[in-house]
């Protein structure tokens, strides 16, 4: 799997020259990937593709960089077969088949797609296909980006980033520059993996369970090729490995299913069996790609709460009104506040103002100043018996924080979660305030609900866990 990720060298089957073409954009997205043998665009009509020399085949390709160790195929469905063959024979250990199909027609597509997996079967130590129908790779620590989608360029890596896999090209297209463009999280690397010919998502958990620069997986799924494995491999992963699983699947309903399988020629099993499965191996599910990017986002950047007792501080009364609303249908409490907390807030109230958990700020603010009534209530809640502390809010002059002073108690509580709710403000100021908190740590959601749902969800893998272990310990044995 690691050849996929890591190549040494990398041949581009339907390299174009043509800007929009998708053997353009591949090129141009491995333009300044850090492959120590060479990128070989495979174009018999061109010598050159966007600086790089072209090949008519892969017999010109020097025998310093052969066998070529991941090959990229995009190419019309009738070429593919025998490129794959071409690529078998020559040595190749990785291919990524990105051409939708095997075959011009369905039935050519099925005859093509079972002579490949038997050509696999028979072979002693084959090459991992990954596809068809699937746009591939993406690794931020080396810039190897095999996306049909163009990039002018990838973020800086960063250590423990989210690991995206599943069977969708939209997690290396248009989410992930969505994903950059907004620094929900950072990203480690990206798995397509299409319709799934040979690659899974066993080998993507088995993989990313074991890649140093994961720290969170989030995947899509449409359905499991071994569902006793799957287990095995997500319950190691989230407890030996300490990597938090969050996971969508698609095909909840009759109408779903039908719909997954026209996609990627999956079938849905029953979804009420995967979901007691994927609680009993401690996954996080979600419904969809909102939840996915907003629950990864928490356990990227905020870690877990070591309790169920949350401190809410709102700039408005409907804040605190929606937060025990949500609070009141999941597993997190807004408990009362200790005596201790009540007198240290009143030093910033009014004498008449009359505050409980979750905290009402505009009077303080009104009285006190913004930076000052904010760092007061922040400190407070973090230096109490809460677990976690959620901060309602809008980026707007009249709610100014002191960015330094959190990233200080950020730093001296590290074990409590701060978790934002911002619902809106100056976009300027919202972007600025997106990129503070990503630098300190803290996650951003567009409101209470969500931010109570992945708290509420983040304490429910933190009592897997406990109970894991603790029958574990008592069996002696898993």
């Amino acid at each position: 799997m690691d050849r996929f990720f890591n190549p040494s060298s990398i041949a581009i089957f339907g390299a174009s020259a043509s800007p929009g073409k998708a053997g353009y954009n591949i090129t141009w997205n491995l333009r300044n990937a850090k492959v120590p043998n060479g990128i070989y665009p495979i174009n018999p009509n061109r010598d050159k593709i966007l600086g790089f020399k072209a090949y008519a085949s892969m017999d010109g390709i020097p025998a310093s960089a052969r066998p070529v160790d991941l090959t990229v195929i995009c190419l019309p469905p009738r070429l593919v077969l025998e490129t794959v063959k071409t690529c078998i024979h020559d040595g190749v250990k990785a291919i990524i088949i990105e051409s939708g199909q095997i075959g011009e027609t369905d039935t050519e597509h099925a005859q093509n797609t079972k002579a490949l997996r038997q050509l696999l079967t028979s072979m002693k130590d084959p090459p991992r296909i990954m596809g068809p129908n699937s746009i591939g790779v993406v690794n931020m620590h080396n810039g190897v980006n095999t996306s049909l989608i163009p990039f002018e360029s990838l973020p800086a890596p960063e250590p423990k980033g989210v690991a995206i896999a599943g069977q969708t090209g939209l997690i290396a297209s248009g989410y992930l520059q969505r994903i950059i463009a907004e620094k929900t999280f950072p990203v480690s690397k990206i798995c397509c993996l299409g319709n799934k010919l040979d690659v899974n998502e066993l080998d993507a958990i088995e993989y990313l369970a074991n890649d140093a620069d994961t720290g969170v997986i989030a995947m899509y799924l449409e359905n499991i090729k071994d569902g006793k494995r799957f287990l095995s491999l997500v319950r190691d992963c989230n407890s030996a490995k300490n990597k938090p699983i969050v996971l969508v699947k698609a095909g909840r309903t009759e109408a779903g299913a039908k719909a997954v399988q026209s996609h990627t020629e999956s079938i849905a099993g029953d979804d009420r069996v995967f979901n007691a499965a994927v609680r009993a191996c401690g996954a996080v599910r979600v419904l969809n790609f909102e939840e996915l990017w907003a629950q990864s986002q928490f356990f990227s950047r905020a870690g877990l709460p070591q309790g169920n007792k949350i401190g809410v501080i709102s700039i408005t009364g409907a804040g605190c009104a929606l937060t025990v609303d949500a609070a009141d249908m999941s597993k997190v409490a807004t408990t009362p506040l200790p005596d201790r907390a009540r007198a240290r807030l009143q030093e910033i109230y009014p004498s008449w103002f009359s505050f409980t958990n979750p905290v009402d700020l505009w009077a303080a603010i009104e009285q006190q100043g913004s930076t000052k009534a904010w760092s007061h209530a922040i400190q407070t809640l973090l230096e109490s018996e809460y677990d976690a502390v959620v901060i309602v809010t809008l980026a707007m002059p009249e709610s100014l924080l002191d960015w330094d002073h959190l990233e200080r108690m950020r730093k001296a509580h590290p074990e409590k979660p701060i978790i934002f709710a911002l619902l809106g403000g100056h976009a300027n100021m919202v972007a600025e305030w997106k990129e503070l908190a990503a630098r300190i740590g803290i996650p951003i959601v567009n409101s209470p609900d969500t931010a109570i749902q992945v708290l509420s969800r983040a304490w429910e893998l933190v009592r897997w866990r406990e109970s894991y272990k603790g029958n574990i310990g008592d069996s002696g044995k898993r």
